[in-house]
């Protein structure tokens, strides 16, 4: 397996692989608009452009195809990361992808010196979110839209102390 910085001609393969894993994962957890709502507002192919523009935004390879990815966005004046777009293809999941990923968001919020890391973590995310340490920021839902059945959990790792 290999990991490396997305470019801008992995965006059709990389949004086809997440479109692959979100409506084969997602459906246990949300209904299917929800589905579709993440898909055109949370992880639209201009939205991985840009977030590849604005962080540091990585795809894991098997034999040259895409199987996982994950991003990682700092915000230098609050001195914290959020850790986005996590995706590990269906088929894939179990054999350490997600894990090797994670180690590398983590790896660049530490060299860069952030406090902590927040991530907005989908249903289907949470325990793969707990077992790196991550935490409920306040144990509440956050609404896509009205429907409770389209929320996700704010949730935080701390890296270093805040200075006070």
């Amino acid at each position: 397996m290999e990991i490396r910085l997305m470019q801008d001609n992995d965006v059709d393969s990389l949004y086809a692989m997440i479109k692959r894993t979100a409506e084969i994962s997602y459906p246990t957890f949300y209904p299917s608009e929800t589905v579709d709502l993440v898909l055109e507002q949370y992880t639209s192919k201009e939205l991985l452009r840009a977030k590849m523009e604005k962080g540091k935004f990585y795809i894991a390879l098997e034999e040259k195809r895409i199987v996982g990815c994950g991003c990682i966005l700092f915000d230098t004046k609050e001195n914290t990361s959020e850790i986005t777009t996590v995706y590990v293809e269906p088929d894939y999941q179990g054999q350490g992808i997600g894990k090797e990923i994670m180690r590398v968001l983590e790896s660049d919020a530490t060299r860069e010196k952030m406090n902590c890391i927040i991530t907005y973590a989908a249903l289907t995310a949470i325990p793969f979110y707990k077992r790196f340490g991550y935490e409920h920021m306040n144990r509440e839902l956050n609404f896509i839209s009205n429907n409770p059945h389209e929320g996700v959990f704010l949730m935080n790792k701390m890296l270093l102390e805040e200075k006070r």
